[in-house]
């Protein structure tokens, strides 16, 4: 299940300026409402109380103020979940679809078909054959969030200098204080450079 929704938290990511989504996995995680940690579970109600008979996944909100500090996501584990991409196959709900609907819920997003909206969105109140954001989606989390930056631009051709991968290794003890280590390297140029650190 891990693999097949993390994707979703990419979609929103990429659309986002001022905020990112991160995951920590928690095979034997249960939700725990108003813990101040962001859970996504399956469950059969919503924190004691019954999910709706055509309810595939709820967000719960918890706020401190006008600050949300807290949100839930509860896949209803009474309905038959897979992951794929095409059509929906309903009965069998893809549960990547739903999860990128639940995660516009968390990061504040509503239901453009209930507030008068006629567009094609995936946070429309039914899910359906969308599978990815559309422009409703984008223009939405854009108001939110920011528009993300451009890519990072490429080096200047012509610099002189080539490009090449070079491998840097430090091993030494580690202490405290005086002892601690501190690895780093220096970039110089006024010019962005491409960097892979492992």
């Amino acid at each position: 299940w891990n693999e097949a929704v993390i994707p979703a938290e990419t979609m929103w990511n990429q659309n986002m300026q001022r905020a990112q989504l991160l995951h920590a996995l928690n095979p034997a995680g249960s939700a725990s409402s108003g813990d101040h940690v962001n859970s996504v579970v399956f469950a059969s109600s919503v924190f004691g109380q019954p999910f709706g008979s055509s309810t595939l996944a709820v967000t719960q909100y918890w706020y401190s103020g006008s600050t949300m500090v807290e949100t839930d996501t509860l896949f209803n584990s009474a309905k038959s979940w897979d992951s794929y991409r095409g059509p929906l196959q309903y009965p069998v709900i893809d549960a990547r679809r739903v999860f990128v609907h639940e995660l516009g819920h968390a990061l504040g997003l509503t239901h453009p078909d209930q507030a008068g909206q006629t567009v094609a969105a995936i946070m429309n109140s039914l899910v359906g054959d969308r599978e990815v954001l559309a422009a409703d989606d984008i223009a939405g989390i854009h108001a939110l969030y920011g528009t993300p930056p451009g890519p990072t631009p490429a080096p200047t051709p012509g610099s002189g200098v080539p490009s090449h991968l070079a491998n840097i290794s430090t091993r030494m003890g580690v202490g405290l204080a005086e002892n601690v280590l501190i690895g780093g390297f220096i970039i110089q140029g006024s010019q962005p450079k491409r960097v892979i650190v492992r």
